[in-house]
């Protein structure tokens, strides 16, 4: 039975409240009502929600002078972005399966996340399967590699204004590994 995955992620800075008394950015409230859970009626073989704090949000743990600094550097400059469509790309590979339908939400850098999100997700789909043919190993490092795979195939550096190089790219990673890959004829990105 096809599924909704859902990813929501949040703008720079923004985390969800975890603690009743923690103010909820309105991207964690929609993640809440939408997510699974034992408080929750939705059906996990029906949805999947995805959560990712913003850019440059504090890490649990993370009280030192030069973690500060680094997620104040992140803030400023963004640095972080590629890290943040990669575990995006991984949840989604993770549990994606076909006929799911994925939806996309954000917010400030979370929109530009997830929209860089779609567009790896458009040239370079959902792989189902390994380099060697076989089914694709769901073990984490092997996924973020695929996931890194994918995001420079789409992103390489240096890519020329006509873009002819990654298209070749990301043919190559679908033809890789077998690739699930567009919209439904007829789908629109903003529908």
């Amino acid at each position: 039975m096809p599924k909704n995955i859902l990813v929501f992620a949040d703008g720079t800075g923004n985390e969800g409240g975890l603690l009743p008394d923690e103010s909820r950015t309105n991207v964690y409230k929609l993640y809440r009502a939408t997510r699974t859970g034992p408080d929750s009626i939705v059906d996990p073989k029906k949805q999947l929600a995805l959560y990712v704090p913003g850019i440059g949000t504090p890490a649990p743990r993370h009280d030192n002078g030069w973690n500060r600094l680094k997620e104040t550097v992140q803030q400023m400059f963004g640095f972080g972005l590629t890290t943040k469509i990669v575990d995006c790309y991984v949840a989604i590979v993770g549990v994606w399966e076909p006929g799911d339908r994925i939806y996309l939400f954000g917010f400030s850098r979370g929109a530009y996340t997830v929209r860089c999100l779609a567009h790896v997700l458009e040239l370079c789909g959902v792989p189902r399967k390994g380099q060697n043919g076989a089914s694709i190993s769901l073990e984490p490092k092997s996924l973020r590699r695929v996931a890194k795979e994918a995001v420079s195939s789409a992103y390489w550096l240096g890519m020329p204004r006509d873009g002819d190089e990654a298209h070749k790219r990301a043919a190559q990673f679908r033809s890789t590994y077998k690739s699930e890959v567009g919209r439904p004829a007829g789908a629109s990105a903003y529908s």
